[in-house]
């Protein structure tokens, strides 16, 4: 939540639950629509058993996530103007790497900038 963006976990073709700006989880049964998948990223409090139907629905999600990468980056709305940064994010991006960047920064692969 650190970038202030909306987040939605996937739990099955019909499940979902929205966790929205404030920490309110909001489970639902309309999944969102154009937005950029992740799988393998949250750890999970015990060890599944992988079997082969597992191992296939795995190959399976990652088969249809390769299949809508996105192209670079993601923007939200950018006439928005942004925010005040919190004195937590100031204390993460305070150090310069040897290029000149914010430390966790990188340059954009497409403007460079």
């Amino acid at each position: 939540m650190a970038n202030r963006l909306k987040t939605c976990l996937v739990l099955g073709e019909r499940s979902c639950i929205y966790l929205t700006l404030d920490g309110t989880l909001i489970p639902d049964d309309s999944l969102p629509g154009s937005t950029g998948y992740v799988a393998g990223k949250l750890l999970s409090s015990f060890d599944f058993f992988e079997d082969d139907e597992l191992r296939d629905r795995a190959e399976r999600l990652k088969a249809f996530i390769d299949s809508h990468r996105h192209n670079g980056y993601l923007f939200g709305d950018l006439q928005k103007g942004g925010r005040q940064a919190t004195e937590e994010e100031l204390k993460q991006f305070s150090c310069t790497q040897e290029n000149g960047i914010r430390e966790g920064l990188v340059y954009c692969g497409r403007c460079c900038r």
